[in-house]
């Protein structure tokens, strides 16, 4: 035992020269940071993007993608969902209050989340302020 403690601390380190080997190329070839979009291998820089490596191109496609839709339409599309979510929560309203001759809240609640579900649907999984607004209105 006391000899190969004296082994280990025995070797010096030296800044001299540089020593090259198969080793090291191996070592740097494992190392490579690839995209996890794209699967291509990144050598300048890299974007972590919620815990996943991104190239440039990949980081910009998927920041457009997370964009808030702009103009008029998808807006109208999302009220549009949210309306017809409203109408199929009204119905169903209907029904338990036909069915158990009861107010139920926790139907309301249920109508709440249908119709934000819908305007999210509408909005084709994109957020937004005006979205949210249109969602609880």
């Amino acid at each position: 035992m006391p000899d190969q403690e004296t082994q280990v601390g025995s070797e010096e380190l030296q800044f001299d020269r540089v020593i090259t080997d198969s080793t090291s190329s191996a070592l740097r070839q494992s190392q490579r940071v690839i995209c996890a979009a794209c699967q291509t291998s990144i050598e300048t820089e890299y974007y972590d993007v919620n815990g996943n490596i991104f190239c440039s191109r990949c980081r910009t496609a998927s920041e457009s993608a997370a964009e808030t839709p702009r103009g008029v339409m998808p807006l109208m599309t999302a009220g549009a969902f949210g309306v017809g979510a409203g109408v199929i929560g009204a119905v169903i309203y209907y029904g338990v209050i036909a069915i158990t001759h009861f107010e139920i809240g926790i139907v309301a609640s249920l109508i709440g989340y249908m119709v934000g579900y819908a305007v999210r649907k509408g909005a084709r999984g994109r957020g937004g302020l005006r979205f949210q607004v249109l969602a609880v209105r």
